[in-house]
């Protein structure tokens, strides 16, 4: 009678697992492991969709970066109605050509600022005073070479009378022949100098020619335009 129960019990179970039934070598799934499965799934669909967020992130990052990059590196618009510059030397772009800029270095001096120069027709009577602003030091200027140039130049210091404010053109030509005065300390000297004087009252600065010889500066300010003669030796 044992037996026959046994050799019963064991049919039927062959007969279960044959049916699709669980069996002793394949356990039941139960409700823990199927949500286990579920949670499983649902971290990995949530991990690679952060993945995918952070390169989009990344890539928005770069790009917008490379944007800034592009704007802080391109160069300044020329304004309308600048003239073009003298043969060898750069255009003037505005207040942040000159490269020791500290206040107001976008725009432009105003056009009305742009007169028609005036410099003496002859002669080398040398002067360094003239209205607001003034060259510091000596008239005679010793110019020296430039590394990869063929402007030579020296550095001088522009003075401003106290209190004095407002846009300043200093542009620059040669008496008695027709070389240009250039500025800055490039390989190629740009042709203008503009400032704008907001309360500092001196400003240091490059002058670059081309031969020894006499020279001259125009000033021209809102109120004043003045004429300063120097000399260039090596």
């Amino acid at each position: 009678m044992k037996l026959s129960c046994c050799l019963a019990a064991v049919l039927l179970s062959e007969a279960l697992a044959a049916c699709g039934g669980s069996s002793s070598s394949s356990p039941p799934t139960t409700a823990a492991s199927a949500s286990a499965s579920v949670s499983t799934s649902i971290s990995t669909s949530s991990t690679m969709e952060s993945s995918t967020a952070s390169r989009t992130s990344s890539r928005s990052t770069l790009a917008t970066s490379k944007t800034l990059s592009e704007v802080s590196t391109a160069p300044p618009a020329i304004p309308a109605g600048t003239p073009a510059a003298p043969a060898g030397l750069a255009r003037t772009t505005g207040y942040a050509t000159y490269e020791n800029c500290s206040s107001h270095c976008s725009g432009a001096v105003p056009a009305a600022l742009r007169r028609a120069l005036h410099l003496p027709s002859g002669g080398c009577t040398v002067h360094a005073e003239a209205g607001p602003v003034s060259l510091s030091g000596s008239p005679t200027v010793r110019v020296s070479s430039f590394i990869g140039s063929s402007w030579d130049g020296s550095e001088v210091m522009w003075a401003a009378k106290p209190g004095f404010r407002g846009p300043i053109l200093i542009r620059g030509r040669q008496l008695g022949g027709a070389g240009a005065v250039g500025f800055g300390e490039g390989r190629t000297p740009y042709d203008e100098l503009q400032i704008y004087a907001s309360g500092k009252n001196s400003w240091p600065a490059f002058a670059r020619v081309r031969a020894a010889g006499c020279y001259a500066f125009q000033i021209d300010t809102a109120h004043a335009s003045d004429v300063i003669v120097f000399k260039t030796t090596k």
